[in-house]
């Protein structure tokens, strides 16, 4: 399979809401594959299909997967995950990035420059702060779509607030060029607390974060 035409803007998916699910590459086998394709067109609306890569896969290695859902959905791609964010350098990091772009734009709708990023087990914030800002200012050169995923927490979790450290570790250019701001929330982990997610919302717009 040819590589995607990294000289290509993608820069037209622009929804006022989005159809989100999330996958992996844990299963193995086409037929799961073909599983997951039938359910996704099972669905009464087009989503937007959320495909985690691994570390130890290529960008290249995705081309088949990315293609065939692509065929039947949108596709936000998270060339690195949460938990494996340490393991990258502010330079392999960027490469990630670089590489996933020039084996995949042809298929992918919108790039999650940093997923949960504000998390505590990611390491040095402002280590973490300059990866993403690396990866958005690569995305944005392409005039590609980009996403920033934080994480909330219920009260006492973690040191400081999801607001707090978007307000510090964000740069302004980022916050208003952003095209959507996505917030990761697990209930089982936050022994069931229940957010107001419109005060949240409404709180993230304060600091230019208005997508999502």
């Amino acid at each position: 399979m040819s590589p995607a035409n990294a000289d290509t803007p993608k820069n037209h998916f622009q929804h006022t809401q989005i159809y989100g699910i999330t996958v992996d590459d844990s299963w193995e086998g086409e037929e799961k594959t073909v599983q997951i394709i039938e359910a996704i067109k099972a669905m009464k609306a087009k989503p937007t299909v959320r495909i985690v890569m691994s570390k130890d896969v290529s960008p290249k290695e995705y081309q088949s997967l990315f293609q065939q859902i692509h065929d039947v959905a949108y596709i936000m791609a998270t060339p690195v995950d949460s938990y494996d964010m340490k393991k990258y350098s502010k330079a392999g990091y960027l490469k990630r990035f670089q590489e996933s772009y020039a084996a995949l734009a042809d298929y992918v709708d919108i790039w999650e420059i940093g997923n949960e990023v504000n998390g505590d087990w990611l390491g040095n914030d402002a280590l973490v702060a300059a990866k993403i800002y690396d990866a958005y200012k690569f995305i944005q050169s392409k005039q590609a779509e980009s996403a920033l995923t934080s994480y909330y927490f219920a009260p006492e979790k973690q040191k400081g607030t999801m607001e707090e450290w978007l307000k510090r570790y964000i740069p302004q250019d980022m916050k208003e060029n952003l095209n959507y701001v996505l917030v990761s929330y697990y209930e089982d982990d936050n022994d069931g607390y229940q957010p107001n997610w419109q005060e949240i919302f409404e709180g993230l717009t304060k600091y230019s974060l208005t997508q999502g």
